[in-house]
């Protein structure tokens, strides 16, 4: 098993795994981690890569709907399509670019854990063979 190490920071946003421990240490963020079958962080990684490219659809379809037709000719549907609209949007936005900073520092953050099980791994390979 391989052990994922992250800060999480105080506006839930996860840290990339180099400001993690500056993070901790200053009380931005808290640390955590949890465990993973090594032999299924490349396709734990594979399955945020396309929830990346999901949000990045989600994203491109807002954008579509900045603009949005009155479902009335009044005043007030007019009036709340000004007024809901391109805000809606932004939020949607803002919701979706941190959520999509969030799966990249967690996809950094199992890669990293990877390579330091691999690294680990190897050194204990290398350690048995210079004992034989």
């Amino acid at each position: 098993m391989a052990e994922v190490q992250m800060a999480l920071m105080g506006d839930g946003t996860i840290a990339k795994p180099a400001d993690a421990p500056q993070a901790i240490a200053s009380g931005a963020a808290t640390g955590m981690s949890y465990q993973v079958d090594r032999e299924q962080i490349p396709e734990v990684i594979t399955k945020l890569q396309r929830a990346l490219m999901h949000l990045e659809e989600a994203e491109q379809e807002a954008n579509n709907h900045e603009v949005i037709t009155p479902p009335g000719g009044d005043p007030y549907s007019q009036q709340a399509v000004k007024a809901m609209g391109p805000e809606l949007v932004d939020n949607y936005r803002a919701s979706n670019h941190r959520d999509k900073t969030n799966i990249q520092a967690m996809m950094e953050n199992l890669d990293a854990a990877m390579r330091r099980y691999d690294a680990d791994d190897d050194e204990a390979a290398r350690r048995f063979r210079s004992e034989t």
